[in-house]
């Protein structure tokens, strides 16, 4: 009896709007976009790795950094995506893409500002404690990235878009063909192979750069095809609506402002972890290069559930979004909570991967925080989903302050812990791990308020 009615409870939960089959098919495509940004990650510090660790280590304070100064604008103009899903929801597919053109133009007003951080690269690396070949090759990585960021904004404002409307196998397989590109192209820059010059870490920054290039152009050749300019107008789509421009602003600046808080206290972390010295700034890569493989799939679960949330709020249905969070827990859950699984038996395998098999004290120190980091992957998971049904439905103000004061908070711990207590990496480690807990139990108390079902946007 007890078995039969746990089987009909998951064939109901299947079922229906908001229901795991609904979610599977518009996450699906966009998870598996979000692993192929993290096969392109993982390969970049992999090979880098057969370098040097510093190279490897370059590859992340330098493209995070690199990230962190797109970041305010990006969690901006990703919010296209609940936009354009409210939009939908009111069968106002004109308006959805409006939204869009709003974000291009914005992110044509953005990207020069970003140049002018350029000059001031290797100062804010020395800055942070770094020296010698680290400084110059991380660097080298960051100002290669950061020129090209017109490219990553007009990526995000397109790929929002798509998912905002319930296109994600457009998503999808524009950034498959990426991959297939930059995989080979990395390794041929890196190492010099195919008649190509050997670049090291300046031809993965370019392999980057390129493969992202192509990405744009097959997300715009989409945009501009005939059936979207039928049905949503997309050639009319980029001028000013003061309206929608508004609309955007209002929703999409709390998001920024949540991410680049986010990103940046994550970015400092690092960094400041990376003081601790060559060891712990290798065993940190090699950590987050396998954690990555839960992380970033998770987001698209997340995206789906913005895209999905947002849709079902503009039709006036609340519900059906509280739905959809609930069932994409169980999916997120079940992915993060076997894959730590899997890290925690395998830890030491995992880490030796990056030490060309060897045991020594970098991938000893990386298997003991990868099996430390197991046991705050499925809180990270209530977190990506909670704050995904949030952003749908425009609850900004707390997710922002929230996020403030766990990741600078963890910053300024690390810090203390390290340069005044000199505590262990490890122990270091631990305290990021409980206040990661904590920012999950805190989401899901904020989304059980119901607070967010009050908020409009349109």
């Amino acid at each position: 009896m007890i078995y039969r009615n746990f089987v009909e409870a998951q064939k109901k939960s299947w079922r229906g709007p908001g229901g795991i089959k609904v979610l599977l098919i518009q996450a699906t495509p966009i998870i598996i976009t979000q692993s192929s940004d993290t096969i392109l990650m993982f390969t970049d510090r992999y090979l880098l790795a057969g370098k040097s660790p510093i190279d490897m280590a370059a590859a992340l304070s330098g493209g995070l950094t690199s990230f962190l100064t797109v970041t305010l604008f990006f969690g901006l103009l990703s919010q296209v995506n609940a936009l354009s899903g409210q939009f939908t929801g009111k069968k106002s597919p004109i308006e959805a893409s409006l939204a869009a053109g709003q974000g291009i133009m914005l992110a044509c007003l953005f990207a020069p500002c970003l140049y002018l951080t350029l000059p001031f690269a290797k100062n804010f690396f020395s800055f942070c404690g770094h020296e010698g070949r680290l400084l110059h090759l991380e660097t080298q990585y960051y100002q290669i990235l950061v020129s090209a960021h017109i490219i990553t904004l007009l990526r995000c404002v397109l790929a929002s878009f798509f998912s905002g409307i319930g296109k994600p196998m457009i998503i999808m397989q524009s950034a498959l063909i990426g991959v297939v590109i930059n995989i080979p192209l990395t390794y041929a820059l890196i190492f010099g192979k195919w008649n190509l010059p050997e670049l090291g870490i300046v031809g993965a920054a370019w392999a980057t750069v390129i493969s992202s290039f192509i990405v744009l152009c097959i997300l715009i050749y989409y945009y501009f095809s005939h059936h979207y300019r039928e049905s949503h107008k997309t050639h009319l789509s980029i001028r000013y609506n003061p309206d929608i421009m508004r609309a955007l602003l209002k929703l999409g600046l709390p998001a920024g402002l949540e991410f680049l808080l986010q990103l940046s206290g994550f970015n400092f972390f690092i960094l400041i972890f990376a003081s601790a010295g060559p060891t712990a700034a290798a065993a940190i890569t090699i950590t987050f290069s396998w954690e990555l493989l839960s992380y970033l799939p998770m987001t698209g679960i997340q995206i789906a559930v913005i895209a999905l949330s947002a849709k079902y709020i503009g039709m006036g249905k609340t519900e059906l979004a509280e739905r959809t969070s609930y069932n994409a827990l169980k999916i997120a859950m079940l992915y993060s909570g076997t894959l730590a699984i899997i890290f925690f038996i395998f830890a030491p395998n995992l880490a030796s991967a990056f030490t060309n098999g060897e045991l020594n004290e970098t991938s000893q120190m990386a298997s003991t925080m990868l099996r430390i980091a197991c046991v705050y992957m499925t809180f990270d998971a209530i977190h990506l989903v909670y704050a995904g049904i949030l952003k749908g439905a425009g609850d900004l103000i707390y997710p922002t302050c929230l996020t403030f004061f766990i990741f600078w908070g963890a910053c300024i711990l690390a810090y203390i812990e390290i340069n005044i207590l000199e505590l262990s990496p490890i122990k270091v480690w631990w305290s990021f791990t409980i206040l990661i807990i904590a920012i999950g139990i805190l989401y899901y108390q904020r989304f059980r308020t119901g607070i967010w079902k009050t908020k409009k946007i349109i």
